[in-house]
């Protein structure tokens, strides 16, 4: 009976498992290892699931409920090898860390509000695409949309939606042109999305040098201060 009531949930975790193979561009040969995480995974169901879909045995030697905890540790070991610090360095773990490589890639697409010069509608320009590896950047030119326009506005906007009202406003700016311009007046719009997962955003006029600029930092993500300052409160734990 829990089988059954659970059926539904475990073919909408297969066909998740498909996305984000698509997403990466990778199949199933690309993978030499599928890791089991988070108690739900000790269903016998769940390892069949992901043992059929996959053609591999998932590993369990893992403690799935503490698997995050050791790959967080991990990846912080990471960090601190590439930083060069010497009590990370120095050991046998941390020599193997320096050369683990981990790539970070955005975890949402980030675009900009335009007008559809066919259709006239607002639509979503995408800049820099969802699972872009980082850092990431970008420059487009773009052109003012209507005679005598004065100013120009740039809304940041978050989401993989071509339509806006399905996307997030994270951002704007306004650039002020010297003078009204005629419609097609060129305006370059750049994406810059660092390792820090901080996005500056810039909209400049290529023929005066008038800048406008945004910087944006995911919600929920510490800033270098607080890093540092938690760095510090932790630098004497230890992770057995």
């Amino acid at each position: 009976q829990f089988e059954e009531m659970t059926a539904d949930l475990l073919g909408r975790s297969e066909l998740l498992l498909d996305a984000v193979l698509q997403s990466a561009e990778l199949t199933w040969n690309d993978i030499d290892q599928v890791l089991l995480v988070g108690g739900m995974t000790r269903m016998p169901a769940v390892q069949e699931l992901i043992g059929k879909s996959s053609g591999k045995e998932p590993t369990v030697s893992i403690n799935p409920d503490e698997a995050i905890a050791h790959g967080a540790a991990i990846y912080a070991g990471i960090i601190l090898a590439e930083q060069g610090d010497p009590d990370i360095i120095l050991t046998d773990a941390g020599r193997k860390l320096r050369h683990t490589k981990i790539e970070d890639v955005t975890s949402h697409s980030y675009g900009i509000l335009l007008v559809d010069s066919a259709t006239g509608e607002d639509i979503n320009e995408i800049m820099i695409a969802k699972n872009s590896p980082v850092p990431a950047e970008r420059k487009e030119t773009y052109y003012v949309h209507e005679d005598g326009q004065r100013i120009v506005e740039m809304v940041v906007l978050q989401g993989e939606d071509r339509d806006p009202a399905n996307c997030t406003e994270i951002g704007k700016a306004v650039l002020e042109l010297d003078g009204p311009k005629s419609r097609n007046y060129p305006i370059e719009v750049v994406y810059k999305y660092d390792k820090n997962m901080r996005m500056d955003a810039i909209i400049s006029d290529p023929k005066t040098g008038a800048s406008k600029s945004l910087q944006i930092t995911e919600q929920g993500r510490l800033s270098n201060a607080e890093v540092e300052q938690e760095r510090e409160a932790m630098k004497d734990a230890e992770v057995s």
